[in-house]
């Protein structure tokens, strides 16, 4: 399990229905964060979407990623982005095709990691569980 941010405040997908996405964009490839696998990364990248549903889903299984705790996840060049409303807000949301996300609000910037089996099919890379 991840650690928990150093707050008390619970983790966003802590109650059902919390979570409302209200837009949802198409996957977004950037070419300059590649490394030797770029033309077979980037045809993934334009094959991945997320609906509304699904991107509410991965939300509501991710849990915060603590400064300097995200070292199980990895990094790709390939993300969506969109909005969403949860704890009486309105956040911009970037959710990453290895399985984490950022949303902002503001100054407020959250940092989301889903490690659980039901964003396996929602993203592209998960995240290494050490039992290799």
């Amino acid at each position: 399990m991840l650690p928990a941010c150093s707050n008390s405040r619970p983790h966003p997908g802590a109650e059902p229905g919390a979570i409302e996405v209200l837009e949802i964009g198409a996957s977004e490839y950037d070419a300059t964060g590649a490394r030797g696998d770029g033309p077979a990364l980037a045809a993934d990248c334009k094959r991945w979407s997320l609906t509304r549903q699904q991107a509410e889903t991965f939300f509501r299984h991710s849990q915060p990623i603590a400064d300097g705790g995200g070292h199980a996840f990895y990094a790709l060049p390939c993300h969506i982005t969109g909005r969403l409303r949860a704890e009486g807000r309105i956040w911009d949301f970037r959710i990453d095709a290895a399985a984490t996300a950022t949303w902002s609000s503001g100054d407020d910037i959250r940092r989301l990691g889903c490690a659980a089996r039901e964003c396996e099919s929602l993203v592209l890379l998960m995240p290494d569980d050490g039992s290799e």
